[in-house]
């Protein structure tokens, strides 16, 4: 959970930085919705940008 969680911040971190690669993970994340499934949570933060 901590792994996702950190991974999901330093995107954001980077997207406030780079918008242009907020497509690129959300291909990344549809591609592999199974290993983040095990803490969607982390992603709640994600949707609120």
């Amino acid at each position: 959970k901590e792994k996702i969680y950190l991974l999901v911040r330093k995107f954001i971190e980077i997207a406030e930085e780079n918008p242009e690669l907020i497509d690129y993970f959300l291909r990344v994340f549809l591609s592999n919705r199974e290993v983040f499934q095990v803490d969607v949570k982390a992603f709640y933060v994600f949707r609120k940008l």
